[in-house]
């Protein structure tokens, strides 16, 4: 195999055997030998949103995880710095905006948390194990 790279800016090439796509779950690699690949994998999706606390029963010392089918993939909450991370996971195509709020609802009527609206976000894709 035949690889087209930059070094310091400059392009170079290097010859290998075998090449390791280990740049992402969007990987370049893989786009570059097969272009299809990235439409045949199920992708999913996890963001989670930081909100300050008014009131948190669930315990500060532990990372909680629901495996519920209501709420996504999966759903996580825990403490940090102060404030509740509220995570979620969600298939591509989901609004993740309403799964968060779904989260949020299900933790305040199930588990008595309220929390201020979230002041930051963050989200990654990632890939199914499933087809």
């Amino acid at each position: 195999m035949l690889v087209h790279a930059r070094k310091n800016g400059a392009p170079v090439e290097y010859r290998a055997r075998q090449v390791i796509g280990a740049d992402g779950p969007s990987s370049l690699v893989i786009r570059s030998i097969y272009p299809d690949y990235p439409q045949s994998i199920p992708w999913f999706f996890v963001g989670q949103k930081f909100h300050e606390i008014i009131d948190c029963p669930l315990s500060p010392d532990y990372f909680h995880f629901w495996f519920h089918p209501g709420l996504g993939h999966y759903t996580w909450s825990h403490a940090r710095d102060g404030r509740q991370i509220v995570g979620v996971g969600f298939k591509r195509g989901d609004n993740f905006a309403k799964k968060h709020e779904n989260v949020v609802n299900y933790l305040a009527e199930k588990h008595g948390v309220r929390l201020q609206p979230h002041t930051r976000t963050r989200a990654a894709a990632r890939i199914s194990g499933r087809r």
